[in-house]
């Protein structure tokens, strides 16, 4: 894990703007409608918004994309019907990059007991990198988001939800090269 934030690779995407922000995004509004609508449903989705980290590493299968974010488009893939439904869908550069996309389990013991497979994915893919994951869930009709290892508590609407994207956006991890750490650490050897 201490390799992966090192990586030159990283700090490069950090460097060229690779990270979840407005100007890549662009309007969250249909994200959060879709996560909405498939609640009121009781239609289970799972949704990756990656940041600084790759999270290719930690993702299985799934099906390649390359399709502007809609409500209906992110609708119809989480339908009962549809091949991808069970696994999560991962936004990258304003587009759905990958459809049914399976992610790693958390395996805290202190997660609640009301929290399903999908809760847990979006948990054990924040425990291993900076992504931000969306919930909805099929049980309750709720909509939460991941990020850190944790699950917010339920969004109320979905301007509250894009607002919280938003401030994530402007909250991107700050990533320093692997250079800048080694000189910092020779400094702090030096000075004992």
């Amino acid at each position: 894990r201490g390799l992966g934030h090192a990586s030159p690779l990283r700090w490069w995407r950090e460097r060229k703007g690779a990270v979840l922000d407005r100007a890549e995004h662009g309007p969250l509004i249909p994200l959060a409608e879709a996560l909405f609508a498939l609640a009121r449903r009781n239609v289970g989705a799972l949704v990756v918004v990656p940041r600084a980290d790759d999270p290719a590493e930690h993702l299985t299968g799934g099906t390649r994309l390359d399709a502007v974010v809609s409500s209906q488009l992110l609708e119809a893939l989480f339908q009962h019907g549809s091949p991808v439904h069970d696994g999560a869908v991962v936004i990258e550069n304003r587009r759905i990059a990958l459809a049914g996309a399976l992610l790693p389990l958390s395996s805290s013991p202190d997660l609640p007991k009301q929290y399903g497979t999908r809760h847990r994915a979006a948990i054990g893919l924040t425990e291993r990198c900076d992504a931000v994951t969306l919930v909805a869930s099929e049980e309750r009709g709720e909509v939460s988001l991941g990020v850190g290892g944790r699950m917010s508590r339920p969004f109320g609407s979905p301007t509250e939800l894009s607002v919280r994207l938003e401030e994530l956006a402007r909250q991107a991890p700050v990533v320093r090269s692997p250079l800048q750490g080694a000189r910092s650490e020779a400094r702090r050897n030096r000075s004992r």
